[in-house]
């Protein structure tokens, strides 16, 4: 594939949006009282991004974002393929964190930028 500055700056812009957004789901469970245990944790299997703990269940975290002119809810890029593969991710990080018997459950948290710097963010707890 031929070389393109602007794939690549699109790419960056979109690593940039996640990292914010990540860090704004972080925020956002610390302030409900959850301790962040863990971001970006990957395999060969895929990535969890956020992985964090209140006190009776272990929260396997997945963060979406966007921003305004791209006209479409962050939840709709969530497929039954991607819960899946969360599923199996979350087996990985407790098999090698020895926590098999931790109770778990699976949150969303959505982040829409916007152009007015007016941020929307949804959670969704136990999503499912």
């Amino acid at each position: 594939m031929p070389y393109c500055p602007l794939r690549r700056e699109i790419s960056l812009d979109r690593k940039k949006i996640g990292n914010k957004a990540e860090s704004l789901a972080c925020r956002l469970l610390t302030n409900k009282g959850l301790k962040v245990i863990e971001r970006n944790f990957r395999c060969k299997t895929g990535e969890i991004d956020i992985v964090a703990k209140d006190d009776k269940y272990i929260a396997i975290v997945e963060v979406r974002s966007t921003t305004n002119y791209s006209f479409h809810d962050p939840l709709d890029s969530f497929t039954p393929l991607k819960i899946r593969r969360l599923r199996i991710l979350s087996q990985i990080w407790l098999n090698s964190h020895d926590m098999q018997d931790a109770f778990i459950r699976f949150d969303i948290i959505t982040v829409v930028f916007n152009a007015e710097n007016n941020t929307k963010i949804r959670y969704i707890k136990d999503a499912f």
